[in-house]
């Protein structure tokens, strides 16, 4: 049985760290993957950045990133994909040796949040132990078995993304006109504005992936 867990880790424990504290409403968004050694991450989205030539110049910088390729620009953001150097930081090794699976991995100037997927509890303690001999930061925030939740009434949501959605529904931000703003339903959730945009994001895609999508293609 499939474990899902949830991590924070502080934005300067994990690559791209020391770029994202130039602009506090950036955020980047890894593109989900399983960890392997021949290729770690590929991808990752950039959102809301006010200066993406700067960004990319400094992430070029960065001792774990040999080769940074714009692949596709966006109206609010742009998709890279990166090379990795052979000395990328000892947490992505980890998720690798431990088989897991990225369900969903943001970070912004203060902290990434990675929602990971186990094949079993076993490989999850196993992961927590080699964090903590690497002295990695990391806050171990929920652990769950995919049977915890009704496949029928998640859509492939995750538990921040059900909780956003449902708060926007609530207060009228689908309404015409908009009874709430973004920035407003992000200070409810606790979150920046920035956050509350990409999770918003993920949050319809997979609403629309798991519903509208998988109708049409059976």
């Amino acid at each position: 049985m499939s474990v899902i867990a949830e991590f924070t880790v502080p934005a300067e424990e994990f690559a791209l760290g020391r770029a994202l504290k130039r602009d506090s409403e950036m955020e980047i968004e890894l593109e989900r993957t399983v960890p392997t050694r021949k290729e770690r991450m590929p991808f990752f989205f950039v959102w809301n950045c006010g200066d993406y030539e700067s960004f990319e110049r400094e992430a070029r910088e960065e001792p774990e990133i040999e080769d940074l390729t714009a692949v596709e620009r966006f109206e609010d953001g742009v998709l890279y994909r990166v090379k990795w150097d052979r000395r990328v930081d000892e947490f992505v090794r980890a998720i690798a040796r431990a088989g897991a699976t990225i369900v969903e991995a943001v970070g912004n100037d203060e902290a990434w949040r990675f929602e990971l997927r186990f094949p079993e509890y076993g490989n999850v303690s196993r992961f927590q132990s080699e964090l903590r001999e690497q002295e990695i930061d990391v806050r171990v925030d929920r652990i769950t078995t995919e049977l915890d939740a009704d496949p029928a009434e998640s859509y492939g949501l995750t538990e921040p993304q059900r909780e956003a959605l449902l708060a926007a529904f609530r207060r009228g931000y689908f309404d015409e006109p908009r009874a709430v703003s973004l920035s407003d339903l992000a200070a409810e959730l606790g979150i920046s504005s920035a956050a509350a945009t990409g999770r918003m994001r993920r949050a319809t895609r997979s609403l629309v992936a798991n519903t509208l999508a998988k109708d049409s293609a059976e």
